[in-house]
């Protein structure tokens, strides 16, 4: 086995399907001891042994390394993994070099350098700079070898996480600039790749039918427009976890959204031509952007349980208006909605992710189908329960469920009469779990 499928080694499927971006919630023990020794040794002037535990309390539990470290008297040299790119770095006992290669450019064009430079004032920790074989960097700044574990820590992730996002921009952006360092990156099966594109436009072809159909509802009721787009995007991000232009679009589309100026009519024409464009381009070139990758460090912030229900408090009086007077389509993407904005916004405990992905099993079955996954809905589009019922108590009795340290009112009780009701009550039944929290 090489090195690669050592370090990557997916585990056995033995908790089902588990899908959107990766999130590390949760704590070990082995995560908190690491932590705690860090601060320890940064106390007593050990700077170089502080980052090593600091290694330890980065590297992620099970069978994926997303951190590889080699450590003598002196230095230590480390590796880590955060979505399409490499950081490599070197801490001495009085120096810290990180950097993260972005690309090489075979040419240096005067406007890709002016928006490199351009950028730099937005960091805090990092910056761009450029080797002498053309190749484009994101650098760590090197007065951080003796910081506070916590600052060591914002430097890292600004670094990491600024660099995933770059690399795809600045490719696509500019001809003459190659992806470097991407040996790394997971491709998709064929069959996978085929079902993500095939979701992907079918459900916007879906999106523009349904528009068309209920269009005096929707006209009457402007904003539920808003719910049926971005109960779309936010599954797309979730279940096909994009990487690059899709996932630009996607972001850009959320920003939007929730930018207060803009009319609601010119938002919703600009969302529905982003996705037109999407739906238009050739299957391989969406494709290209269709591939598994790892994390170091989580996209957003942790969730705390007083926001997810100030999340659902925000929209339910509107929902149940919704369901009261039989608009279920409207209480679909309503709920949708809800579960996926918690998802674009926050990394979540894996148990409430997963009671979120029973939900989108029993929206979107055909694409479950495609991935040959147990069905939760029948060819007449009828709930099954007992499939619903089966992975809802292997998810309990799961070791992600007690490490999350989940509590709720009572057992999990759902309503699987139809599509509404299970909607409605297991929104009812997130709103109520309670759940230990971490801080970021």
């Amino acid at each position: 086995m090489s090195i690669l499928s050592k370090l990557f080694n997916t585990p056995e499927k033995n908790e089902g399907l588990i899908l959107g971006r990766h999130s590390n919630y949760h704590l070990s023990e082995r995560q908190d001891l690491a932590w705690n020794n860090a601060i320890d040794q940064y106390g007593n002037g050990d700077y170089l042994a502080c980052f090593r535990n600091l290694m330890e309390f980065l590297k992620q539990e099970g069978d994926r390394t997303n951190i590889v470290y080699t450590e003598t008297d002196k230095q230590l040299e480390f590796t880590l993994f955060q979505g399409s790119v490499k950081v490599t770095g070197k801490h001495t006992v009085d120096k810290l070099e990180v950097q993260a290669k972005l690309a090489k450019a075979r040419e240096l064009p005067e406007k890709m350098m002016l928006r490199l430079l351009s950028k730099n004032h937005e960091f805090e920790y990092v910056k761009y700079a450029l080797n002498d074989a053309n190749e484009i960097l994101l650098i760590l700044n090197p007065g951080l070898a003796d910081a506070k574990p916590n600052v060591i820590l914002r430097g890292l992730r600004e670094l990491a996480t600024q660099a995933d996002k770059l690399d795809d921009l600045i490719s696509s952006d500019f001809e003459k600039v190659d992806i470097m360092e991407t040996a790394h990156v997971l491709e998709k099966e064929h069959a996978t790749k085929k079902a993500n594109t095939k979701f992907l436009k079918n459900q916007i072809k879906e999106l523009y039918k349904d528009l068309e159909d209920q269009k005096e509802i929707y006209d009457y009721l402007e904003f539920t427009k808003i719910y049926r787009i971005f109960n779309l995007v936010y599954a797309t991000d979730f279940l096909l976890t994009p990487q690059g232009q899709i996932m630009e679009t996607l972001e850009i589309m959320h920003r939007e959204l929730h930018n207060p100026e803009g009319k609601l009519a010119d938002k919703i024409e600009y969302f529905e031509q982003a996705l037109t464009k999407l739906c238009n381009q050739e299957d391989h070139l969406l494709e290209k952007e269709l591939y598994e990758v790892f994390y170091t460090f989580n996209l957003t912030p942790k969730i705390t349980v007083s926001t997810l229900k100030e999340i659902i408090d925000n929209e339910r009086q509107q929902l149940l208006w919704y369901k009261e007077n039989g608009q279920n389509k409207i209480v679909h993407n309503m709920v949708g909605y809800i579960f996926g904005y918690c998802l674009f916004n926050y990394t979540l405990p894996d148990p409430v992710k997963m009671l979120i992905q029973f939900y989108y099993k029993c929206l979107f079955p055909e694409y479950f189908k495609e991935l040959d996954d147990n069905p939760f809905v029948t060819n007449e589009g009828t709930l099954i329960k007992k499939s619903i019922k089966n992975e809802i108590n292997k998810l309990i009795k799961s070791t992600k469920w007690s490490e999350a340290k989940i509590k709720s009112s009572g057992r999990i009780e759902l309503d699987y009469n139809n599509l509404t009701t299970f909607a409605c009550s297991l929104l009812d039944t997130i709103y109520e779990l309670d759940f230990i929290e971490y801080d970021d």
